[in-house]
Formats: C-alpha cells, structure tokens, sequence
C-alpha cells in the first residue's frame, strides 16, 4: 500500500496563477517504508466573473447646464482584459443624467429636471456588465446629491386699474412673486414709470396705493407703466423685474365755470351782446349747457343755453338809476 502526499499547493486564481507544479511524494509500507517522489501539473481553466461595484456617492448643482460633468463611476472585473459598460436602469427621473457606455462618466442631460426644491437626490440603479462569457453583470446605487443655489426670485408682468382722482390710499392690489428658494424674503420697489409719484409700494407686501391723488388725471395720463422690483434676502441680493401696467378708469368731472366781469351801457337795445361765459369740462367730448339761475332781476339778459353768450333781454330793466 503506497501513502501519497501534496509537497505543495497554492491559491487557486486563475489571474494569480495559472497552472500548478505540485510534488507528490509515493511511499510504501514495505520494509524500509521506500518513497519516490515526481511532480504533478494542474492547470487551471479560466471562468468569467461578474465584474465588481460598489455603492457610490456625487453631488452636482441645482441647475447646471447639459453636459456638466458629475463624477466617474468605479467599477473593475476580476479577469484580465475584459472591457466592462455601464447604463443607468432606473431612478433616473426626467432623464436628468447620462452615464458614457465605455467610461461610467456620469453628466447632466437635462438640467431643467435639476430642482432643490423638488428633487433634492436622484439614487441611480447603474449597471457594470463585461463582455466575457455570458455577459455577466453586476448593480449598485449611484446617489446624487443637489447643492442648493440661490435662485432669483420671480415676478411677471401684472395690470391693475383705478379711477382717476382716487384719494391718497386708494389701494390698486398686491403685486404677486415668488421665490424658488424655500424662506426668502422679498422686497418690492418701483423703479420707473411712477410718474409725478403718483403710486407707492409696500416693501414687504408688494401692496400698491395711491399716495398723489392729483397725479390721476385721465386725461392727461390714462396708462402708468411701472417697472417694478422684486430682490431676495441672500447676500448676492438676485433680483427681477416686471412691467406693471395701472390703467386710470375715467370718471366723469364738473365742468369748470370762474367768476366773471362784463359790463354793457344803460338801455341797450335787446339782443345787444354782453359778453360770451368762459367755461370748459375737464372730459373730452363733453356738450356744456348754460342757463341763469339766480340774481336775474326783471329778466334783463339772456344766456344762449349752447354757446353761453349773455344778451340783452329787457332793455329798461338796464336803468343805471334805479
């Protein structure tokens, strides 16, 4: 009966090793217990092996334009000379990224869908599979990370209307913005437009007034344009604009009639003209009709109810005596 012994063994990885030199020692259990001794190859037979990831982590800011680089996907494959490709296979909302097939550079594809307030992380399935026998493949988790940015806040062009001659505090509406960033405090103001300060603003409400009531004549100015402001509280201070239209609503105003001398000798005929009344409406178009309400003693004159001349109507009432 021969005793056979391994003189020698090693890890078995075919990358580390690809063939062993094993001496094997025979030895029988004769008188003398003799021994001979010869050295036996193996040789390994290579078998593809899923390539390796781990879980990994990147972040990118919110906003950043297509192509922006975010990081390098790491993964390796246990056997030598296997190339390896990469996808993304979910959590990849909006197509918000795109992952290179050869190299695992992660970029931005669709920056639109890179919103803090909205998406604060993506956690990518991203797949490694070699080109081996089988294609064997392996996944981890690629999170990334949004970095907040301050953005600036946003205010459209808005219309409001009031009617001319409107007191002081007349209040028009509340200009209405928005900020992207969750806490900011805006502030308004009015950059142009407001013309004889016609309008004031409340700085934190945005809440528009009459603070000149004269400035709201209708037909002098029927439309104000005010180029409004709207800026957060960060450092940087982001701010933006607006047009805000405020339309005068016209109101129909008295005409306007001032005192007046005329003067016409004692006994003229009737129908002698005396004079024609100055007056005049502040609202285009207006037709005036005049007549004489009071102080008409024996109906000496007439007015034109059109034109507002006065005329003699009762001659011998003009007495400069009596």
């Amino acid at each position: 009966t021969a005793v056979i012994t391994v003189a020698n063994s090693l890890n078995q990885n075919y990358e580390t090793t690809t063939s062993f030199s094993i001496l094997i020692n025979a030895q029988d259990n004769g008188n003398g217990n003799l021994s001979s001794q010869g050295v036996a190859t193996i040789t390994l037979i290579d078998q593809n092996e899923p390539p390796s990831i781990g879980n990994q982590q990147f972040s990118v800011n919110e906003n950043s334009g297509n192509g922006t680089f975010v990081g390098n996907v790491l993964a390796t494959d246990p056997d030598l000379g296997q190339n390896i490709s990469f996808s993304i296979i979910s959590g990849n909302t909006d197509n918000a990224f795109g992952i290179n097939a050869s190299t695992g550079t992660i970029s931005v594809s669709n920056s639109g869908a890179l919103n803090f307030e909205l998406t604060p992380s993506y956690s990518l399935l991203v797949g490694v599979q070699d080109n081996g026998s089988g294609n064997l493949n392996s996944q981890a988790i690629v999170l990334i990370s949004m970095n907040d940015i301050n953005e600036a806040p946003i205010v459209n062009n808005q219309a409001f209307s009031v009617a001319e001659n409107s007191p002081n505090g007349t209040y028009l509406g509340t200009i209405i913005a928005s900020d992207p960033d969750v806490g900011q405090i805006l502030s308004y103001s009015i950059q142009s437009g407001n013309t004889l300060g016609a309008f004031s603003i409340d700085a934190l409400t945005g809440q528009l007034f009459v603070v000149n009531s004269s400035a709201l004549d209708y037909e002098l100015t029927s439309n104000f344009e005010l180029e409004v402001q709207v800026q957060d509280n960060s450092i940087a201070g982001l701010a933006d604009q607006a047009l805000i239209s405020v339309s005068l609503i016209d109101v129909n105003e008295y005409p306007i009639v001032s005192n007046q001398t005329f003067s016409v000798s004692e006994f003229s005929a009737n129908g002698s003209s005396v004079g024609i009344v100055s007056a005049m409406d502040p609202d285009e178009g207006q037709t005036l009709l005049y007549a004489i309400v009071a102080g008409n003693v024996n109906n000496a004159f007439l007015i034109n109810s059109s034109t507002g001349e006065i005329t003699v109507n009762e001659s011998l009432a003009l007495n400069y005596q009596v």
